[in-house]
């Protein structure tokens, strides 16, 4: 992630995943926090949704 627009395409992807209920993308700190339901999406789904976007992501506990 680079800038502002690759921050909201990625929100604009996560968002339209089911599950998915806030997102938070800072391109600055290179960072995504994505509030989820588990049993709708996994982390490594979101993962691969974000890689699919062409953004490889590692997932990390918070």
């Amino acid at each position: 992630m680079h800038c502002g627009s690759c921050a909201r395409r990625i929100t604009k992807v996560l968002d339209a995943l089911e599950g998915v209920g806030e997102v938070s993308a800072s391109a600055p700190d290179k960072t995504v926090r994505v509030r989820h339901d588990p049993a709708l999406v996994s982390a490594a789904q979101l993962a691969g949704a974000l890689a699919a976007a062409g953004y490889p992501a590692t997932p990390r506990p918070t």
